[in-house]
C-alpha cells in the first residue's frame, strides 16, 4: 500500500495493524493534510459480516463529537490502489456487479494524531499524581461521552490511548471492538438485534483489561468498560497490572477470582479515595461498580480539585507545614432506614437520600462521596466512627423515615465522624393526604441543603471553624475558602484583611481554583461597597477575579454568583441579571445566593422578583440569619408600608451591623415613633461613628443607585430619626435630569436580555428591542445607535460608560425581556452614559396579546424623559411593522433573529419563519421582505439556482411594496431582488433612493447600495454612503466590510484593505471582510496574506463554492497553478453533489490565465442567470481584463456588467 493512492489519498507510510484493519499515514491531496487511512485487508473486505462491523465502525465513530476522542472524516471505497488519483466506480459496495469484478478497497479516513501511546509512557512506578489526573480524567470524559450516545468500546487499553505531542491532549482511539446499545439505564440494557457486533459466546477484546463478563463471552455494557478503565487507572497510578497469569488462560482466571491487591497498599502516598474509586471500578459484578462513566469522571475531577486545593500547597515558611489532601473533609449521605413495611416509603426513602447527595453536590466547595460507594458499604454493625473510616468521610449524614397512615416524618441528622459528635438533627413532618409524594421529598430535600450546605449553613460552619485559629499565611487554597465563610457571617474590616490575604495567596498557589477566585470576588468588592481596607481599583480586580472563577468552570455557580456582584457594583444590570438567573438556575438550592441576589434585584428596580427569591431562601432555611430580610423590609418602607417594615425590621436581629438599626430607625421615623428612633439612630451612630457624613455616598449610592427614589426616601426616614446626612453636590431626593446630563440627546438601545426559563425566547427579547429602536428611530430632536452597533455588545460585559463612549452617544437604554407562557414582563433602565447613573427604570406587566402596547409604553416614556414627542411618523412607522395576528408576528421575529445571523442554514430557517407569517397574516408586508431579503442573499452567494427561487423573491418583494410602498424595508427588499434577480438591474437605483428616502438612518441600505454604485464606478457616492453608513452604525462589521468589497470593485485597493481591516478589527473572523482583504491583497502583490485571508475564509464557511472561486483566483495570481487546478477538481466533484455556480469556476480559469475556460464559464453563468454583484464578488476586478476582446465584451452586456474604467469620477 505505501506509495499507492486511494482516490485523492496518497498512502506514505504504515502506522499500524488491529484485527479490523491497517492504518497509514497518508496525505489528502486535494486538502493538503495528512489523515489517518483504516484499510479493510482485502480478505476480510469479502466477508460480508466483516465488512458491515466495519461499515458499523465508521458509523459509530462518526458519531462522536469530543476533545479526547479520534475524528472520523470520511467512509469511502476506491477500485483499486494506483500510482495516480483513483475514482471509485460507485460509491457503495451492494452497486458493484458480481461478474468479475474485483473487491474494492474499504476504508476511512480520520484525525492524524501526533504523539505516544500511553503505553510507551508509563513509568514503571506509576505517574505522579498531578499528571495522573491530567490524563486520567479527560479518559473518563471520552468513555462518560461514548456511553452517552450509546457506544461501548470493548477494548480499552494504553495502547489505544494516544497523548499528544502537541498540546499533551488525550485522544482515545480504536472502537474497531465498539457496539451499540440501546440508550436506556444500564440494568435494562439488552443487545439490538440489529445492531449487535459480536455475537454471546465470542470473547473479544485484550486479556489483561477484560471485565468478568467479557472474559465469559457474556454480553457487555457500559460497566465492563467500566472496569477495563479501572485495570487502566490501576496501572497508571500504581505501574503494574491488578491481575496477573503466565498463560491467557491463568490471565482470564486472575480476571474472574482474584482480588486485587488495594492500589494504596502498593503506594500509601496515593489518596485513599482514589483507591476507593478504582476498586469500585474493579468489582466483579457489573452491579457493584460505578454504574456510569460519568460516576468516575465526576469522583476523579473532584479528587483532581481536592488534590490540587490540598496537597499542592507548598509548606508555609513559618510553619513548614503541607496541608495534605487528606484534610479536606468529604460528606457521606447514608441510605435512610425505612421504619415502615411499605414499598412506597422505601422508594420515597431512597429517593430523599439521592435527592440531598445529588444537591450536595451542587455545592462546588463540597466534596460528597458518591451514592453508589455509599450503598454498597454495610453498616449495620458500625458506629459513625468506622463508617467514617471505611468511608473515608469526615461528616455522615444519616436518618430514618416512618409513615403513619397520612403521616410521613423523616428524621435527618447530620454528624462528625471524627468525634461521634452530632452537628444538626432535625425531624420533618408531612401530610401526605394534602400533598403529592415528591413535592413532599423536593421540599424535605429544599430544607436540609439550605440548612446543611450554604455558605451560612451548619456544615460550612463546622468545617470552616478550625480555619479561625490559623495565621492566613499557612492556610491551604480549600481552607481559605472555607475562611472565606466565616467572614461571610461576620462581616468586618477586621476579619476582612486576613481572609482577603489567605484568598490571593490560595490564587496564586493554585491558580485554577474557580471557588478562591469566586470568594476573592466577593472580598475585593467589599473594599469598596464597605471601605474595608481598600486599595485602587477594587471594581476592576473583583470583575478580573470573577472572570476568571467563571472562565475556569462555567458550571460553577458560586463563581456566577460572584461575576452577578461584579457586574452589579459596576452598575451594568443587564449583564448583573443575566448572571443572577444563571446562578440560580445552575443551584435552586442555594439559599444564601438566592437571598443576596433577591436583595440587589430589588434595588436593581426589580421587587417582585427579590421578594419572591428571598421569601423562596428563607421558606428553604428557616435558620437563616436576619440580613435575608433586607429585600421584604425596603420593598415594604419603598411602598410606604410602614408598621409592616417595622415589624420586618425587628426580625433582622442583627445587634453588630449598622444596617440593623438605621432600618428600625427609618420605620420607627416614618410611624412617628420619635424615641425608638433616636434609640435605634444611637445605635447606628455608635456603630459608625462617621455615619452622617459617610452613609450617602459611601453606602446608598453604591447599593441602591439604581433606586434614587428609594434612596431620596431613606433619607427622609433618616432625618426624621435625627440623622443629618450629607449629600455631595445635591439637595435632599434630587438627581440629575436628563437635560441637566446632557445637551446632546443621543441614545443607544441594547438587546434586551432573555431571562425566560426558554433560550428560544431570544427572538422575542430581540424583537421587542428592535421595535422600541424602531420607533425611537423616528423622533425628531433624538439620534438613535443603530441596530448592528448596539447589538454588538449582545452577550458582552461592558458598561453603559464604555457603550457610551464607543458609539458616541450620551444614553443608553438597556433592559431584559421575561416570558411565562402567556405573559410577559419588560425591565427597561436608562442610563447616563458618561457616569452611569441610571436616570429612570420601570417594569411593565402584560400578556403577550398586548405586546405593541407594552413596546409603545417603553418608547413613549423615554420620549417624555427626553422631553420629546413621538409624534404621527413615529406611531406609523409602528403600525408598518405590526399585524393583528400575534402568531404572524412571533414567526415574523423569528424569522429576523434567524435572518441577522446570516449562514445558510439559518437563512432557510428565516425563509421558513417569513412564510409561515404570511400564510397567517398574508397583509402583512415586513414578512415579504423579509423572505425577499433572504432569497436574494442567498442568490448572491450562489447557494440557491435562479430558477429554483427567482419568481418566489420577485413576488415578496413586489408584494411587500404593494402591501405599503411606505415602507423602507419593502424598497430595500425590491432592491435586492432587482441586483440579484434583476433584468433590468438597474432598476435596483430607484428602489435603494426610495428605501433611503423613507428611513435616512438605514445603515443597512447606505452600505449594500455601495455595491451598485461601484459596479458603474461611482467611487465619490461610494465614499459618500459609506461614510454615512459607518457614522449611523460604527460597531458594524458587515457595513466596513461591504464598503470594502465596493472599492475592490473601483480598483481602490488601498481604501478597500482600509474598510476590511477595519471590519476585521470588529469581527476577526467576518468572511466579507476576510475576502474584501484576500481580494485586495492579491492584486497589490501580497499573495501569501491573500492567500492566508482567503483560506481562512474557505474554513470559517466549510468551503462555500462561493468562497473557494476567489482562492482558486489569488492561488492562480500568486502561481500556485496546482492548487487552483485542485480546487477546480474539487468543485468539479462536488457539483455532482450539490449545487455550484459557474461564478465559482470563473475566477479560477481567470487566475489560471485560461481565456478559453473563463469564456465557457461566463456562457454558463449567463444560463445561470448569474446576479453581476456575484460575479464581481468573486472575480474583479480581474473579469475587466477580458474587454481587450468583443466576445467578452457581449457576455458583459449579457451578464449586465456594467463596463467602467478605474472609477475616477
Amino acid at each position: 500500500m505505501i506509495g499507492s493512492t486511494l482516490n485523492h489519498y496518497s498512502v506514505t507510510a504504515k502506522l499500524g495493524q488491529g484485527g479490523m484493519g491497517e492504518v497509514y499515514r497518508a496525505e489528502d491531496t486535494k486538502l493538503g493534510r495528512d489523515i489517518a487511512l483504516k484499510v479493510l485487508p482485502p480478505d476480510m473486505a469479502s466477508d460480508q459480516d466483516r465488512l458491515e462491523r466495519f461499515r458499523r465502525e465508521a458509523k459509530t465513530v462518526a458519531a462522536l463529537n469530543h476533545p479526547n476522542i479520534v475524528t472520523i472524516y470520511s467512509v469511502e471505497q476506491a477500485a483499486s490502489a494506483g500510482s495516480g488519483p483513483q475514482v471509485p466506480k460507485s460509491p457503495r459496495p451492494e452497486d458493484q456487479t458480481s461478474s468479475g469484478a474485483s473487491t474494492p478497497i474499504h476504508f476511512l479516513t480520520m484525525e492524524l494524531v501526533e504523539g505516544e501511546s500511553l503505553d510507551a509512557l508509563l513509568p514503571s512506578s506509576g505517574f505522579a499524581l498531578d499528571r495522573f489526573f491530567e490524563l486520567a480524567t479527560p479518559i473518563a470524559d471520552a468513555l462518560a461521552t461514548a456511553h452517552g450516545r450509546g457506544i461501548v468500546h470493548r477494548d480499552l487499553k494504553p495502547a489505544n490511548i494516544l497523548v499528544t505531542t502537541e498540546g499533551d491532549r488525550v485522544k482515545v482511539l480504536d472502537f474497531g471492538l465498539a457496539k451499540l446499545t440501546e440508550a436506556e439505564a444500564p440494568d435494562g440494557m439488552t443487545q439490538l438485534p440489529t445492531e449487535a457486533l459480536t455475537q454471546e459466546g465470542i470473547v473479544v477484546g485484550t486479556p489483561h483489561y477484560m471485565s468478568p463478563e467479557q472474559a465469559k463471552g457474556e454480553r457487555v455494557d457500559p460497566r465492563s468498560d467500566i472496569f477495563s478503565l479501572g485495570v487502566l487507572l490501576y496501572e497508571m497510578a500504581a505501574g503494574e497490572r491488578p491481575f496477573r497469569g503466565a498463560t491467557s488462560v491463568e490471565l482470564l482466571s486472575s480476571v474472574l477470582k482474584d482480588t486485587p491487591q488495594p492500589v494504596t497498599e502498593i503506594k500509601p502516598e496515593l489518596p485513599r479515595h482514589l483507591g476507593r474509586v478504582i476498586g469500585r471500578c474493579l468489582e466483579k459484578a457489573p452491579a457493584d461498580r460505578f454504574q456510569t462513566a460519568q460516576d468516575v469522571f465526576n469522583e476523579l475531577k473532584s479528587l483532581r480539585k481536592e488534590t490540587s486545593s490540598g496537597s499542592i500547597a507548598p509548606p508555609s515558611p513559618a510553619s513548614g507545614v503541607m496541608r495534605s489532601a487528606e484534610e479536606i473533609p468529604w460528606i457521606a449521605v447514608l441510605p435512610l432506614k425505612c421504619k415502615t413495611a411499605d414499598p412506597e416509603v422505601e422508594d420515597f426513602a431512597d429517593g430523599l437520600a439521592e435527592d440531598i447527595t445529588t444537591s450536595l453536590s451542587r455545592f462546588s466547595y463540597l466534596m460528597v462521596i458518591s451514592r453508589n460507594s455509599v450503598q454498597n458499604l454495610d453498616t449495620r454493625s458500625m458506629d459513625v466512627r468506622q463508617i467514617g473510616q471505611e468511608l473515608g468521610a469526615r461528616y455522615v449524614m444519616e436518618g430514618a423515615v416512618r409513615k403513619a397512615g397520612y403521616k410521613i416524618r423523616a428524621n435527618v441528622q447530620l454528624l462528625d465522624a471524627k468525634t461521634g459528635t452530632h452537628i444538626w438533627a432535625e425531624s420533618f413532618d408531612r401530610n401526605l393526604e394534602q400533598a403529592d409524594i415528591f413535592e413532599v421529598q423536593d421540599d424535605i430535600t429544599d430544607r436540609v441543603v439550605a440548612t446543611v450546605a450554604d455558605p451560612h449553613g451548619v456544615l460550612a460552619r463546622s468545617m470552616a471553624a478550625p480555619t479561625d485559629s490559623k495565621p492566613p499565611e499557612t492556610l491551604s487554597p480549600y481552607e481559605a475558602v472555607l475562611r472565606f465563610f466565616l467572614y461571610q457571617q461576620r462581616v468586618g474590616p477586621e476579619d476582612h484583611l486576613p481572609t482577603r490575604l489567605a484568598l490571593e495567596r490560595a490564587v496564586e498557589l493554585d491558580p485554577e481554583y474557580a471557588d478562591a477566585w469566586a470568594c476573592l470576588t466577593i472580598v475585593l468588592l467589599d473594599e469598596d461597597r464597605h471601605f474595608f481596607n481598600p486599595r485602587p481599583d477594587a471594581l476592576d480586580r473583583a470583575l478580573a477575579a470573577a472572570q476568571r472563577a467563571v472562565d475556569l468552570d462555567p458550571a460553577n455557580a458560586l463563581a456566577n454568583f460572584a461575576l452577578a456582584h461584579a457586574y452589579y457594583y459596576r452598575r451594568d444590570l443587564g449583564a448583573f441579571r443575566s448572571a443572577a438567573e444563571r446562578t440560580i438556575g445552575l443551584n435552586q438550592r442555594d439559599g444564601n445566593s438566592k437571598a443576596m441576589l433577591g436583595i440587589l434585584m430589588g434595588y436593581a428596580g426589580d421587587w417582585e422578583r427579590g421578594v419572591e427569591l428571598t421569601k423562596d431562601a428563607m421558606e428553604r432555611n428557616p435558620h437563616h440569619p436576619g440580613w435575608y430580610r433586607f429585600s421584604t423590609f425596603f420593598d415594604a418602607y419603598h411602598q410606604k408600608r410602614y408598621a409592616e417594615a417595622l415589624e420586618i425590621a425587628q426580625k433582622i436581629n442583627m445587634p453588630d451591623y449598622f444596617a440593623s438599626h438605621y432600618a428600625l430607625a427609618i420605620a420607627h421615623a416614618q410611624l412617628g415613633s420619635k424615641a425608638e428612633a433616636t434609640q435605634a439612630a444611637e445605635a447606628v451612630r455608635r456603630l459608625w461613628p462617621n455615619f452622617e457624613q459617610e452613609i450617602y455616598s459611601g453606602h446608598l449610592e453604591k447599593w441602591m443607585f439604581a433606586q434614587p427614589d428609594l434612596i431620596a426616601h431613606i433619607v427622609e426616614g433618616l432625618e426624621k430619626a435625627g440623622l443629618v446626612v450629607a449629600r455631595p453636590g445635591l439637595a435632599p431626593g434630587s438627581r440629575p435630569s436628563v437635560t441637566e446630563a446632557s445637551s446632546t440627546l443621543s441614545l443607544a438601545v441594547l438587546a434586551f436580555d432573555n431571562l425566560s426559563s426558554d433560550p428560544e425566547n431570544e427572538y422575542l427579547s430581540d424583537g421587542i428591542t428592535e421595535e422600541i429602536l424602531s420607533s425611537l428611530s423616528g423622533v425628531d430632536g433624538l439620534r438613535v445607535a443603530a441596530r448592528s452597533s448596539s447589538f454588538s455588545f449582545k452577550g458582552r460585559s461592558v458598561d453603559s460608560m464604555e457603550v457610551g463612549e464607543m458609539l458616541g452617544v450620551d444614553h443608553v437604554l438597556e433592559g431584559s425581556m421575561r416570558r411565562a407562557g402567556n405573559r410577559i414582563r419588560v425591565t427597561a433602565q436608562l442610563v447616563n452614559a458618561a457616569d452611569g447613573y441610571q436616570l429612570w427604570s420601570e417594569r411593565y406587566d402584560g400578556e403577550m396579546d398586548n405586546i405593541f402596547d407594552v413596546q409603545d409604553e417603553i418608547a413613549a416614556s423615554i420620549a417624555a424623559k427626553f422631553e420629546l414627542n413621538l409624534g404621527s411618523q413615529v406611531e406609523t412607522r409602528a403600525a408598518q411593522r405590526r399585524t393583528e395576528n400575534l402568531e404572524a408576528y412571533e414567526q415574523y421575529l423569528q424569522g429576523q433573529h434567524h435572518w441577522y445571523q446570516r449562514s445558510p442554514a439559518q437563512l432557510m430557517k428565516a425563509i421558513d419563519c417569513f412564510e409561515a407569517a404570511i400564510e397567517l397574516d398574508p397583509d402583512f408586508a415586513p414578512s415579504y421582505a423579509g423572505l425577499a431579503d433572504c432569497l436574494a442573499i442567498m442568490r448572491v452567494l450562489s447557494i440557491v439556482r435562479w430558477e429554483d427561487t427567482q419568481e418566489r423573491a420577485w413576488f415578496a418583494a413586489r408584494k411587500a411594496v404593494e402591501l405599503d410602498p411606505e415602507l423602507a424595508e419593502a424598497h430595500i427588499a425590491m432592491a435586492y431582488v432587482a441586483m440579484y434577480y434583476g433584468s433590468p438591474w438597474t432598476e435596483a437605483e430607484e428602489h435603494w433612493n426610495r428605501a433611503l428616502e423613507l428611513d435616512p438612518d438605514s445603515s443597512l441600505a447606505h452600505s449594500q447600495f455601495t455595491l451598485y454604485l461601484a459596479a458603474f464606478g461611482r467611487a465619490s457616492e461610494v465614499l459618500e454612503h459609506g461614510e454615512m453608513a459607518r457614522e449611523l452604525d460604527p460597531l458594524a462589521p458587515f457595513v466596513q466590510g461591504i464598503t470594502g468589497a465596493a472599492f475592490v470593485f473601483i480598483r481602490k485597493f488601498e481604501e478597500a484593505l482600509k474598510w476590511g481591516t477595519a471590519s476585521l478589527d470588529l469581527q476577526p473572523d467576518y468572511p466579507m471582510a476576510l475576502l474584501v482583504n484576500g481580494m485586495a491583497y492579491s492584486h497589490v502583490g501580497e499573495h501569501r496574506l491573500a492567500i492566508e485571508a482567503l483560506e481562512k475564509t474557505a474554513r470559517l464557511t466549510n468551503r462555500a463554492p462561493f468562497y473557494l472561486g476567489r482562492l482558486g483566483l489569488a492561488y492562480g495570481l500568486a502561481g500556485d497553478r496546482q492548487s487552483a487546478k485542485s480546487l477546480l477538481q474539487e468543485l468539479d466533484a462536488r457539483s455532482a453533489e450539490e449545487y455550484v455556480s459557474p461564478a465559482s469556476l470563473v475566477p479560477i480559469h481567470l487566475g489560471l490565465g485560461n481565456r478559453e475556460e473563463s469564456h465557457r464559464w461566463l456562457e454558463a453563468c449567463v444560463e445561470d442567470h448569474t446576479p453581476p454583484t456575484t460575479l464581481l464578488c468573486t472575480s474583479s476586478p480581474s473579469l475587466y481584463d477580458l474587454l481587450d476582446e468583443p466576445r467578452f465584451v457581449e457576455l458583459f452586456r449579457q451578464l449586465q456588467i456594467p463596463v467602467v474604467d478605474s472609477g475616477d469620477d
